[in-house]
């Protein structure tokens, strides 16, 4: 995943690109369905917007516990993904998609400023 980051966003870009890409899969794998076998995890880079790529990863949801949870930052843990991704990105958030009354795919959305112009 690295070279295809550094390949999509030469430059510094690519680095920070493949730092909260690499977060945010590592946080898929860890909290929803994507960890489990089978699960899959897809990234897409939109570089629409010549100086905010936009990236997307998906995972396959959350697992069903009892309790439903979402992506949150949690400020007092300042070395977990996502306060990585928020201290890289110019923003990001997340959706599900919903299937019926259970929810499926879960899609966090990061953008970046190009620092390479």
């Amino acid at each position: 995943m690295i070279t295809w980051c550094l390949r999509a966003l030469p430059g510094m870009d690519g680095h920070r690109l493949a730092k909260v890409a690499l977060a945010l899969v590592r946080n898929a794998h860890h909290h929803s369905r994507s960890g489990e076998p089978g699960g899959t995890v897809r990234v897409v880079l939109d570089r629409g917007r010549a100086w905010l790529p936009h990236l997307l990863v998906i995972d396959d949801g959350p697992p069903d516990p009892p309790h439903l949870t979402y992506p949150r930052l949690e400020r007092v843990s300042a070395h977990s993904g996502l306060a990585l991704v928020e201290r890289l990105t110019v923003y990001w958030d997340w959706s599900w998609r919903w299937n019926g009354a259970a929810v499926r795919p879960l899609t966090v959305h990061a953008v970046l400023e190009s620092q390479d112009r």
